[in-house]
């Protein structure tokens, strides 16, 4: 992941600031592993972190908790690559959950698949969900995407 986080590093820095200035004290918040999330959460002040937490991401946990937020730490498989919580027990976990807003990180969207990475099962970002009725706000470079998506609630 270190590799990643050199990648566009002003890109995500604003894209952090406008997701950063998003998030409310009374927020409940999936933060998703992935170095433009990380940069979300070097972002966080303020108001923001008065919010609650929720991540696969053991580098977030770690900068939420030294920031002094609420953070949970699903069970899993840790990826040490990423160092990234994953497995059917994270995405169990996960799921109890019900969040105002989630920030995921992903290597591709369309409407027809959803949110996709590469090691994803069948090219489709398992475990993907939004409050109903939100819409999805994807960041793509230059460009905003903005998509209603299937998604389940969590």
């Amino acid at each position: 992941m270190a590799a990643k986080e050199e990648l566009a590093v002003s890109q995500k820095q604003s894209i952090a600031q406008a997701a950063a200035e998003l998030i409310l004290p009374e927020d409940f918040i999936y933060l998703d592993a992935g170095s433009s999330t990380l940069a979300l959460a070097r972002a966080l002040s303020g108001p923001a972190l008065n919010a609650s937490y929720v991540t696969n991401g053991v580098a977030h946990a770690r900068l939420l908790a030294q920031k002094g937020c609420r953070v949970f730490l699903p069970g899993g498989l840790l990826r040490p690559q990423t160092e990234a919580i994953i497995g059917a027990a994270a995405l169990t976990a996960i799921q109890q959950y019900n969040f105002t807003k989630a920030f995921m990180g992903a290597n591709g969207v369309a409407l027809d698949s959803g949110f996709t990475t590469p090691r994803s099962r069948g090219g489709r970002r398992q475990g993907c969900g939004s409050p109903p009725g939100a819409g999805n706000v994807v960041p793509g470079g230059r460009h905003q995407i903005r998509a209603g998506l299937p998604r389940r609630h969590l």
